[in-house]
């Protein structure tokens, strides 16, 4: 007699196709139980219960340490990198989702906490080596990390274009040509990477400096009651980010000095957003190993797509015992 398929255990299963259609509903399409047990129950034409479902998530996801691990080997070899972070509902309650990721790469995990001890018990970004540069927003935590920070352009070009329209008098005069700025030495920069380029001119560099210390200057200058580092007082929003970018401009610049670092941090804000599509279709996921389970399968199935591997196939792979790997550089 032929040896049992791989995952087969007992006299009558679902194959493994089956089960990674039943992981895939739930993961990539972000169907809910219900839904899904009746969608495949009549394709499958047996019924196939939540139960099930739910241990085929389980299962689906204890099989990913080796991916897993390659996911943390990539980290340890990443030049730059993003993060990002958002809150999703676990039966009834806020947890926290936080996100490293590259172009390549991805790696979801979920912890009751939000800051920095969220970010610890993940175990990727503290992790990091002190040469990697890690873009993102002004979160407090992300800047307890003891790496090279790059901040996000799209934050600061949406935070430049609320404080050009504030309230108070003057702010157009700083944020507008501060946004015009940051723009434009972006494209350049891209210009630079399509011909090789791994940092500025000297000249050119020192150019823009000149440039953004002017658009300081002119900032305080519209906001005469306030001065940089100090917080005696309440602060209107655009004077915080005035008070950023004047005591971050090595960061703010960052792209431009090093051309490894991308301008935007983009890529994390629309990779976790997948998180909240996920709550809108389906609602809050149900306990915390589910929740686990579910990041450590978005992990898989967002770096699949990113490498180019269609997301059911990889589930495929993944239930004949032989999980797809990704490339980590």
């Amino acid at each position: 007699m032929a040896d049992a398929p791989a995952g087969g255990c007992a006299p009558v299963q679902d194959g493994p196709r089956v089960r990674a259609l039943g992981v895939y509903l739930l993961n990539v399409q972000h169907l809910p139980l219900k839904r899904s047990e009746e969608l495949l129950s009549e394709v499958v034409g047996t019924p196939v219960s939540q139960s099930s479902l739910v241990s085929w998530q389980e299962a689906a996801a204890a099989g990913l340490d080796g991916f897993d691990q390659a996911l943390v080997q990539g980290w340890s070899q990443a030049q730059a990198l993003g993060a990002d972070g958002t809150g999703i509902r676990m039966n009834g309650k806020l947890v926290w989702v936080h996100a490293a990721r590259t172009d390549i790469l991805i790696r979801y995990t979920v912890s009751p906490k939000r800051g920095y001890e969220g970010m610890k018990d993940a175990g990727v970004l503290t992790a990091l080596a002190p040469a990697t540069v890690l873009v993102s927003d002004f979160f407090g935590p992300y800047w307890r990390l003891e790496v090279i920070h790059a901040v996000c352009g799209a934050h600061l070009s949406r935070e430049l274009g609320a404080a050009a329209e504030a309230e108070a008098d003057g702010q157009e005069s700083w944020a507008q040509p501060m946004e015009r700025l940051l723009a434009e030495i972006n494209r350049v920069a891209h210009r630079a990477r399509d011909f090789g380029g791994t940092a500025f001119a000297p000249e050119l560099m020192a150019k823009y400096q000149r440039r953004y210390a002017e658009f300081i200057r002119a900032g305080w200058a519209a906001n005469p009651g306030f001065s940089p580092g100090t917080h005696a007082t309440k602060r209107p929003k655009h004077v915080n980010l005035l008070d950023r970018l004047d005591g971050h401009r090595q960061e703010v610049l960052r792209f431009a000095t090093d051309l490894r670092v991308p301008f935007t941090n983009n890529g994390s804000e629309q990779d976790v957003r997948q998180l909240k599509i996920k709550m809108k279709v389906s609602g809050d996921l149900r306990s915390m190993p589910g929740a686990e389970a579910f990041c450590r399968l978005r992990s898989y199935f967002a770096t699949a797509a990113k490498q180019g591997q269609a997301a059911f196939e990889a589930m495929v792979m993944l239930h004949n015992a032989n999980p797809w790997q990704p490339a980590i550089n």
